[in-house]
């Protein structure tokens, strides 16, 4: 939904998850301010409500919405720092997914043989097409979309088997990555709280179901140095298989991004 969509007529066209937690916590921070809504101008106060089956994230955006509306003036003292760390943790995988499909889009225009599958085309959409580099677009596209299904892992070891990929990541590195992939989805899915799944797939005992997981800033910085650090294993993995590129050609900067997780 697009963000104009989503604020108008706020908070009705918010998906419904999200509605029922800010009408929530708008309800609770109303009965909250009642008893000291008189002679707090220009004054400061704090308030504590539990909404433990909400989404933290979503509590700053809440308040701030909320002292707007209520023409309370000013803005909530809120501290950031989680939501920034759950942001760059989501954008990290964004990106590095975003690239992978256009690495595997850059391989399927330069060998379009890789299209070859016992698939077939109905003759509608031939026709809408309307020429034959339409059609192999159009076969790319979908080629792509179902390339993008399964995990970072699971893709980057596609990669290698379907095209022949020498992608030098380590499988150390791959499984840390993994696990950061399972901390995005519960940031994602869960509000950033801990999920049988997530400590099923990760093997985590130092939090429990419920638990809000914890977010370093080293931790993300060490993702950025390994998302960086693949993405530049696999550019030169193509140029070298699909372009003729050598590998002493190739300026490796992705090498100086740091200490990458393991």
């Amino acid at each position: 939904m697009a963000a104009g969509g989503a604020l108008e007529s706020f908070p009705k066209n918010l998906p419904r998850a999200h509605k029922d937690y800010v009408v929530d916590a708008s309800a609770k921070m109303s009965e909250k301010l009642k008893p000291v809504m008189k002679g707090v101008s220009g004054s400061s106060f704090e308030m504590e409500f539990d909404l433990d089956d909400g989404n933290p994230y979503l509590l700053p955006l809440v308040g701030i919405l909320f002292t707007h509306v209520a023409g309370l003036g000013g803005s909530p003292n809120v501290d950031y720092g989680g939501l920034l760390k759950a942001q760059e943790v989501v954008m990290l995988f964004a990106h590095l997914e975003a690239f992978l499909a256009d690495s595997i889009r850059v391989i399927c225009l330069k060998e379009p043989r890789v299209l070859k599958k016992n698939k077939k085309m109905q003759w509608d959409t031939i026709l809408e097409c309307g020429s034959w580099e339409g059609v192999i677009d159009k076969m790319v596209d979908e080629y792509v979309f179902e390339a993008g299904w399964g995990s970072i892992k699971d893709k980057i070891r596609n990669m290698r088997s379907a095209y022949g990929l020498e992608i030098g990541v380590s499988d150390t590195v791959l499984n840390a990555l993994d696990a950061a992939e399972q901390l995005r989805n519960v940031l994602v899915h869960n509000g950033g709280r801990v999920s049988r799944e997530y400590l099923e797939r990760t093997g985590r005992n130092d939090v429990r179901v419920g638990d809000m997981v914890p977010l370093d800033g080293s931790y993300i910085e060490k993702l950025s140095a390994t998302v960086t650090v693949l993405g530049g294993d696999v550019f030169s993995a193509i140029a070298v298989k699909f372009f003729g590129a050598r590998p002493d050609e190739l300026r490796l900067v992705f090498k100086g991004a740091g200490t990458v997780l393991e």
